[in-house]
């Protein structure tokens, strides 16, 4: 998945009934039709900028694979990037 500019962190839901990877760390599926599953968020303190990859995968025997991605980024004065 693209990062977006000024990217700070992430937060990833496994909304699916697969497991998920993110990063190469497990996300599991919640029970399907009552919880979401697992969820991993990676953050920075002011003005740091995540560089890498968001990489997802899926493993497993689910017909509803799906993970929900929300990114935070830096919004600056006159659309200026960090990077």
């Amino acid at each position: 998945m693209k990062r977006v500019n000024n990217c700070n962190g992430f937060v990833a839901i496994n909304t699916g009934d697969t497991v998920a990877f993110i990063n190469d760390q497990v996300l599991y599926p919640g029970v399907p039709g009552t919880i979401i599953g697992d969820s991993l968020s990676i953050g920075g303190n002011a003005y740091e900028i995540y560089l890498g990859n968001i990489n997802i995968r899926f493993t497993g025997a689910g017909v509803n694979p799906e993970v929900t991605i929300n990114q935070k980024f830096y919004t600056l004065p006159n659309n200026e990037t960090i990077i």
